[in-house]
């Protein structure tokens, strides 16, 4: 059997209207330095996650408008390349972006460094995460834990969760609730503004945080206020200097990874993340947007957000497809701003996966979206920050995040 082959035949699987609803974009990511990989290495360690099955999610076709998607172990859908080493996981990055694939799932071998580049409907960061593990590691050194034999997320058992709450579970399940009370975007709409038309242009930047940067915010932290994140802090000094110099829409969309509702028995590497909406106010503090996170954990509204986004999802497919992307956008547009974390990297001190780069962002939604997405790698923070420049100035972007990033305590 050559590399890259398989025996088992292809078929048909049903995968969650979450997977669904999130195909169609693409997540790229760039991670060193590891033990070079070779392209057979890649290939054996895929084969090592299509032997448990479509629950790796790797093997999946994923198809638009559809949860009824093709399962190929044979792995015929996977590109993988290698290239020479770049100086940077940033060079790679950007090489990555110019030079986007159509595959399912493409991965790159450079040196002592991997990228990966997959549609969205695959999974979010939980995926990704396991997915770098093993294809840097191999199955036998990989620390990642295993999905179980479900493919899709069992959303029934969220019912435990609503069940505490069962009045609010109701008014958020009827969309009669929402996070905060809103906002006043519409005092800072333009009067003159109009739709003009508009078609996609990804670009993406990244920062970096050195680590004596984020040990002095830190120091300040635990003096001025101990118990709150550096995720909190950063999130809400990034929102403050966004909303006064791109005048940032007040609705901010944070991810919760719903798997912590679930017994370890339910794992799943596909979507099951909830994407929270919050109002913030311009000046938002960060033990405010922390107390407004934890209390949205508190209550179940993770879980309700899910249960509805899968709903709609169901729905919209039934209907003949979920919506289309815009094609317009209003002449002064503002940023609406999207924040996720990787998380940590290492783990532990005893983590095989020893980063020091770890650049990672999904395609912008629609074309006012915003995200930014960071990892905390060895102390220093990696932010990409993905957008559409056709609706934002990229020098602007960049100034901003440069300025932030070198001083985040007086922002």
């Amino acid at each position: 059997m050559t590399v890259g082959m398989s025996s088992v035949a292809p078929r048909i699987v049903r995968v969650s209207p979450l997977d669904a609803l999130h195909t169609g974009t693409r997540s790229f990511a760039v991670f060193g330095p590891i033990e070079p990989v070779s392209r057979d290495d890649i290939y054996r360690r895929l084969h090592q996650l299509t032997a448990m099955g479509p629950t790796t999610r790797v093997g999946l076709i994923p198809t638009p408008g559809t949860t009824q998607w093709q399962y190929e172990p044979s792995l015929d859908s996977v590109i993988v390349e290698e290239v020479p080493e770049p100086a940077n996981a940033a060079e790679l990055h950007a090489a990555l972006l110019a030079s986007r694939s159509t595959a399912p799932m493409r991965i790159v071998s450079a040196g002592k460094y991997l990228a990966t580049e997959y549609d969205h409907g695959f999974g979010e960061i939980a995926f990704a995460r396991s997915l770098h593990e093993v294809l840097a590691l191999g199955l036998e050194r990989a620390q990642t834990t295993l999905p179980s034999s479900r493919l899709r997320p069992p959303l029934s058992a969220l019912g435990l969760v609503l069940g505490r709450h069962p009045l609010r579970a109701a008014a958020l399940l009827r969309g009669q609730e929402s996070a905060e009370e809103p906002g006043t975007d519409e005092e800072l709409t333009e009067p003159n503004a109009v739709d003009v038309d508009w078609t996609p242009s990804t670009a993406m930047l990244t920062f970096t945080m050195p680590r004596e940067t984020v040990q002095a915010v830190r120091d300040y932290r635990d003096q001025a206020m101990p118990g709150v994140s550096l995720f909190s802090l950063l999130t809400a000094a990034t929102y403050r200097m966004l909303a006064r110099e791109l005048q940032a829409q007040s609705a901010v969309a944070i991810p919760f990874d719903c798997r912590r509702f679930l017994p370890s028995r339910m794992l799943v590497w596909g979507n099951f993340v909830a994407g929270l909406e919050f109002e913030l106010p311009a000046d938002i503090s960060a033990a405010s947007l922390q107390e407004r996170l934890a209390q949205a954990a508190r209550n179940g509204r993770p879980a309700a957000n899910v249960l509805v986004s899968a709903a709609k999802a169901h729905v919209a497919l039934r209907r003949g497809g979920l919506p289309p992307i815009p094609t317009q956008v209003s002449s002064t547009p503002r940023p609406r701003v999207l924040f996720s974390s990787m998380g940590t990297t290492p783990r532990s001190d005893n983590d095989p996966l020893a980063l020091k780069e770890y650049v990672a962002n999904s395609d912008p939604g629609g074309p006012e979206s915003l995200t930014v997405c960071s990892a905390n790698v060895g102390g220093s923070v990696q932010t990409t920050v993905s957008f559409h420049s056709n609706v934002f100035d990229i020098a602007t972007v960049r100034d901003i995040f440069q300025r932030l990033y070198a001083d985040p305590l007086n922002h």
